[in-house]
């Protein structure tokens, strides 16, 4: 029964709106350096360690990011799965940005 709700719950148009998106924000963030924004803020927010920091707010821009696109039809269950899934989806798209723009579009 979960894996039906599931499988009803995602829709293929909001899996692909947030790969792209994620893929967006990777290009941006890359442009944009963030990484070496993160490394150098003197304020942190989850971790001192750098790597942890950086890590924590791409999860968090996962999260807000699925939690913008899951709706509350079906069980409990599927809905933590839809989330993890959408977040998972725009994680990824996110590494596929990064690394597009850290392989081919870096300027040197």
């Amino acid at each position: 029964m979960v894996l039906t709700d599931i499988l009803s719950d995602l829709e293929i148009n909001k899996s692909i709106t947030l790969s792209i998106s994620g893929v967006i924000t990777g290009l941006a963030a890359g442009y944009l350096n963030f990484d070496q924004k993160v490394e150098d803020r003197k304020e942190k927010i989850f971790s001192n360690n750098k790597e942890i920091e950086k890590e924590m707010l791409i999860d968090s821009f996962s999260l807000i990011s699925s939690f913008g696109a899951f709706d509350l039809a079906g069980s409990y269950p599927s809905n933590i799965s839809e989330v993890m899934i959408y977040s998972f989806l725009f994680r990824s798209g996110y590494g596929v940005g990064h690394y597009i723009h850290k392989k081919y579009l870096r300027r040197k």
